[in-house]
């Protein structure tokens, strides 16, 4: 059993220190936890008990930055899925739109309306009437002097027409499957 004086680990702790730092980070991914964890690390090395004293220090130190550093990260993990379980999805923070994205989004809803626009006026009509006014199928067969299936054609024919547009498809090629 070799007995290190106090000044041997400090002197092996601090020559080593950025070496466990990145180590620790490439574990965490954050510099701060990385900090912490080999702060702990030293405390427990240095206060180590001298009895079981181990042979190769650099290694022992190691160790101990690696097991801390994978309970850290186990914990962080653990806490965050508490958090999202905890708070419904509403309660969430949305995540932030890029100005690329509000562009993109703009772009998507001019599309639609002009998909919506360019539908035969029967069509169109039914469409707006119900989904847009809320009316009931009734009410749009009765507004377009159609019989009520017809009207339910139409709107169900509109929809199609631009659901299958938006995914960037024309009426006549057939859905993938």
């Amino acid at each position: 059993m070799m007995h290190e004086p106090p000044k041997l680990r400090f002197a092996t702790y601090w020559e080593n220190r950025p070496i466990l730092l990145n180590y620790a980070f490439r574990i965490l991914g954050s510099r701060e936890a990385a900090e912490d964890v080999v702060q702990e690390a030293y405390i427990r090395f240095s206060t180590q008990d001298r009895a079981t004293e181990p042979t190769h220090l650099k290694a022992y130190l190691f160790r101990i930055v690696h097991n801390l550093a994978l309970n850290s990260s186990k914990r962080r993990r653990y806490e965050r899925d508490q958090l999202r379980r905890d708070v419904p999805d509403w309660g969430l923070p949305a995540a932030a739109l890029t100005p690329e994205d509000v562009l993109l989004f703009a772009e998507k809803v001019r599309g639609a309306m002009q998909i919506v626009e360019d539908l035969p006026k029967e069509q169109r009509q039914a469409l707006e009437l119900h989904r847009y006014s809320g009316h009931s199928m009734k009410e749009v067969a009765r507004r377009l002097g159609v019989s009520e299936r017809k009207a339910y054609r139409l709107a169900q024919a509109a929809l199609a027409t631009v659901a299958l547009q938006l995914r960037g498809q024309t009426q006549e090629d057939p859905p993938p499957e």
